[in-house]
């Protein structure tokens, strides 16, 4: 995820995997890594979580871990070690580029930081997409709420294929897609 916020989409693919996990004798194991360059404070985070009292089980388990004090790669081990959750603080076109990845831990899922682009225009760079694709699987999906055209040229341009997608809300579209590799 190139925007970690509050970690709403680390708890709802969380929630989603315990879903899952209660319908198979086998557990699947997460392992999620998300980019943050202004991380909030854990008295803000624990603020931000509360409107979302459906995730309270998840967001304590979490919160309980979070530091007074984060460091530039911070690991947090939930659900009884079936879920990691790998949060690096900074600019993530610093960042993403010195992501090391084997061939068997390659990203199979990317959210796309939630803000529009106006709002962070340099994050959203050609070298970005390059990275997204280096450290892709193939078929790994892609979604985000921007459906900016240079954004959409430049995911396409690096071997993702996309449409865009209705949604719900004040957001009436949305960019998905999965990776085709070149």
């Amino acid at each position: 995820e190139t925007g970690f916020g509050t970690g709403l989409n680390f708890f709802t693919t969380w929630r989603r995997l315990n879903e899952l996990n209660q319908q198979t004798s086998k557990k699947i194991k997460l392992t999620f890594t998300s980019f943050e360059k202004f991380p909030l404070s854990r008295l803000d985070l624990n603020r931000a979580l509360s409107l979302w009292p459906e995730l309270a089980e998840l967001t304590g388990e979490f919160i309980e871990q979070y530091p007074a004090q984060l460091e530039q790669k911070n690991q947090f081990k939930l659900a009884n070690g079936n879920i990691t959750l790998n949060l690096l603080i900074g600019d993530v076109n610093q960042l993403i580029p010195k992501l090391e990845l084997n061939q068997a831990n390659l990203i199979q899922a990317w959210y796309l930081d939630g803000f529009s682009p106006a709002k962070n225009p340099k994050m959203w760079s050609n070298e970005l997409f390059q990275q997204l694709a280096r450290l892709s699987i193939s078929q790994a999906t892609i979604s985000t709420f921007t459906v900016a055209g240079f954004i959409r040229r430049g995911l396409q341009a690096v071997g993702f294929r996309l449409e865009k997608s209705t949604y719900q809300g004040k957001k009436t579209e949305i960019l998905t897609g999965r990776y085709q590799q070149n």
